[in-house]
């Protein structure tokens, strides 16, 4: 649950820098439409993340943002760090899906208990 909503914190903040940088820029330019574009994407493949949280969904991610904030070091890009360090945290707490625990068929999610096999009831 916590690296989806890192994830969505990233694309919701890289969504804001985009409408940030378009105000900012003003009359775009041909490098201003293709990183704007590039900012489109990454906030996709965040959002992405957000409903595929899978590893390479996140490092897909990771790089986009990264590669949006590294191009745009020269006019705003370091407004994207907040959005990058939410993704390297995402991707260090994120359970690959072989580790986590599996329930048992037709058993509910949470804790059931039952009580012929619980030393509590005996």
């Amino acid at each position: 649950m916590f690296p989806r909503v890192l994830a969505a914190a990233a694309a919701v903040w890289v969504g804001f820098y985009l409408v940030a940088y378009l105000v900012v820029v003003g009359a775009p330019t041909d490098f201003a439409l293709v990183y704007a574009g590039l900012l489109v994407f990454a906030a996709a493949v965040s959002g992405a993340a957000v409903t595929h949280p899978h590893r390479p969904v996140f490092v897909a991610a990771l790089v986009t943002v990264g590669t949006a904030m590294v191009l745009g070091l020269l006019t705003m890009g370091a407004v994207l760090i907040p959005a990058v360090v939410a993704l390297v945290v995402a991707l260090a707490v994120l359970v690959p899906p072989g580790d986590r625990p599996r329930r048992k068929p037709g058993e509910r999610p949470g804790k059931s208990v039952d009580p012929v096999q619980s030393p509590t009831y005996r």
